[in-house]
């Protein structure tokens, strides 16, 4: 086995993680896709999934970092080495990621070659972490799948802007409900619909952080935070020297209700099985 790197080492015993750490290790995948330093079967993949994330590096950690760590604050992998489902996995980064940190991992996506370079990326992940990742990878059609899956049988679920493009959405979030047990967290990272761009240029036809948890109680759930994100546009996020000033402004602004709940891009919702 090859010496492993520190950013990924690091990354995966750190307690607590903090998001410089994060950073650290994406950036060890990125140079790694860059130079083609990925296993041969998942090079095209990687490419086509993360080569817009380099071009926009500092823009890319800035918003996907914090994700990662905000989802392991949720989850706690390393104390409770829960049972979770990545819905909406891609070629699996955050799932391999959680798996470092002590996370069982099942990973659904619609998309079989990125499922595919996902399942070749396994071994880069645990070669460079030092340990057995528990990673299982499905193509397949989300509601299909869930509907199938036995009942009860994911500790948590989260998912990346992969949820408003799964419809109906009721009908998805009752079988999330379905899967997931009693007492379980559910986290959404997804577009935040009633953002002034979102109605007024994208015309989205998702739900908003009230629809969510609208659908939510219904179910039984608990709401336990709801965040917003991305206030700034990427042309001004990507210069590093901006980026750690452009955080700081964010977060001033996450706090001014009015304004996050109709500025922001993006919205995060924890909830309660």
């Amino acid at each position: 086995m090859s010496k492993t790197p520190q950013a990924i080492s690091n990354f995966a015993v750190q307690s607590p993680l903090d998001v410089a750490t994060v950073e650290c290790a994406l950036n060890e995948l990125l140079a790694a896709v860059r130079d083609d330093q990925v296993p041969a079967t998942a090079v095209d993949q990687m490419h086509d999934y993360y080569d817009r994330y380099i071009t926009w590096q500092n823009h890319f950690l800035h918003h996907f970092a914090p994700f990662v760590r905000d989802v392991d604050r949720c989850f706690n992998p390393q104390s409770t080495q829960p049972h979770l489902l990545d819905l909406g996995c891609g070629v699996a980064t955050q799932a391999h990621l959680l798996a470092m940190r002590g996370a069982t991992i099942t990973g659904l996506d619609h998309n079989p070659q990125r499922v595919a370079a996902g399942q070749a990326m396994t071994s880069w992940f645990s070669e460079r972490s030092g340990k057995s990742l528990h990673v299982t990878l499905q193509a397949a059609d989300a509601f299909e799948m869930l509907a199938q899956q036995p009942a009860e049988s994911f500790d948590g679920c989260y998912t990346q802007f992969a949820l408003a493009y799964m419809r109906p959405h009721r009908e998805m979030l009752e079988l999330i409900h379905r899967v997931v047990r009693p007492g379980g967290r559910i986290l959404f990272r997804e577009f935040n619909a009633g953002s002034l761009y979102n109605r007024v240029i994208s015309r989205v036809d998702w739900l908003t952080d009230r629809d969510y948890q609208d659908i939510g109680k219904e179910l039984g759930w608990q709401c336990l935070a709801r965040d917003y994100c991305w206030f700034v546009p990427k042309q001004l996020t990507n210069p590093g020297q901006l980026r750690h000033w452009w955080g700081r402004f964010e977060a001033g602004l996450e706090r001014i209700s009015p304004v996050a709940r109709y500025g922001a891009a993006a919205m995060t919702l924890v909830f309660q099985r």
